[in-house]
């Protein structure tokens, strides 16, 4: 059973369960943002916190990249 099976929304039960602890490993303290990094083909995206609520990244796009956001 996960710990996160009180999440009713599958996508973020999936989410939590793919990432949480990854991006936890990052922190240096329960309270700081985490350094947990994917790079990607546009830049790279910087996963600073993710729970039940929000997922919190800041996104450094490369130069001559678009974006649809």
């Amino acid at each position: 059973m996960s710990k996160y099976s009180n999440i009713g929304d599958p996508f973020i039960r999936k989410a939590l369960e793919d990432y949480k602890s990854k991006i936890d490993e990052k922190k240096e303290h329960e309270l700081s943002l985490s350094t947990y990094k994917v790079d990607k083909p546009w830049g790279y995206e910087l996963w600073l916190e993710l729970n039940e609520f929000y997922a919190y990244k800041l996104i450094h796009m490369k130069a001559g990249n678009r974006s649809s956001l």
